[in-house]
Formats: C-alpha cells, structure tokens, sequence
C-alpha cells in the first residue's frame, strides 16, 4: 500500500448500538414465538442496525449458533436445566423457522 493511500478500519460498535442490536433481536426471537409462518419481523428503524433485512437474518443466524454451545448440564440445579433449556427450545424454534423461510441472507435480498 502506498503511502498515499491509507486503509479505512469500518467503526466500531459502541455499546449503545450492540445494546440495541440485542434489544431487536429479543424483539424479533419474542415475536417468532407467537408466528409459526416464519415471517422476519422489520422495522425501518432497524436498518440504521443491521443495514437491511439480509442483516439481520445474519445476526439472527449467529444468535442461533450462540445458543447451541450454551450447555445446560452445568447449571447447578434440576429445575434451572429444565427451564433454560425449555427456552432455548422455544427460542431456537423460533429462529430456524425465521432462517428455513428465507434461506440466508443472499435468499432474503430476492424476496424482501
């Protein structure tokens, strides 16, 4: 790279933005508990976040895959097994119903 020419680094996420980012997302996993069709929920708003659709999709998927490596056999009682593991159910259904509608997020550029 020539002098000249200097690399731009894309900004980083402050903690306002990731607060809401997540906000959003537990809006959209709350929502796809109540809507068996799989419809991605989408605001306007939204897009100063995630850029369209297709990003959140992406952050939808990597929510997914957070919630896979949580492992509810080292939480110390019984009961609190139970239930994470019954919202991580209703949770992930939720998701995967979200991502098998659209396909990913190049499939969500087609359709949206």
């Amino acid at each position: 790279m020539s002098e000249t020419m200097t690399e731009t680094k894309p900004e980083a996420m402050t903690d306002n933005i990731k607060a809401q980012r997540v906000r959003i997302i537990r809006e959209v996993e709350a929502a796809a508990l109540h809507d068996a069709t799989g419809k991605l929920p989408w605001r306007p708003s939204w897009s100063a976040y995630f850029g369209s659709r297709a990003g959140l999709l992406e952050a939808l998927a990597t929510r997914r895959q957070c919630l896979a490596l949580i492992d509810v056999d080292t939480l110390p009682d019984e009961g609190s097994r139970a239930m994470v593991a019954r919202r991580l159910h209703r949770t992930n259904a939720g998701l995967e119903r979200i991502l098998t509608r659209y396909g990913g997020p190049a499939a969500l550029e087609l359709t949206a």
